[in-house]
């Protein structure tokens, strides 16, 4: 960032002085992400945890985000009221 400028998708932005740059830290779990070398861990000012949503905000936030209408899922309490899954085959009799 000390060229005082980014590039996007091929295009060079000049950047305002001072300028303010947000960043993310992937999980180390996460494919092809590693630790920072020890010299730049100094250039964040602040650490923010963000955790999982509980489910009623999970909710909200998937519904509000893709359009998708509030739909309510079938769980191990609706067996026996109608077939989930695919349809049952009758055995073959030349495998006895």
């Amino acid at each position: 960032m000390q060229e005082q400028q980014v590039t996007y998708a091929g295009q060079t932005y000049s950047l305002p002085a001072p300028f303010f740059v947000l960043a993310t830290q992937n999980p180390l779990e996460q494919e092809g992400t590693y630790p920072l070398p020890e010299a730049q861990l100094d250039r964040f000012l602040l650490q923010v945890d963000v955790t999982y949503p509980d489910a009623a905000a999970e909710r909200k936030m998937l519904f509000s985000t893709t359009g998708i209408e509030d739909r309510r899922v079938l769980t191990g309490a609706h067996r026996g009221r109608g077939h989930i899954g695919p349809a049952p085959c009758p055995p073959d009799p030349s495998r006895r």
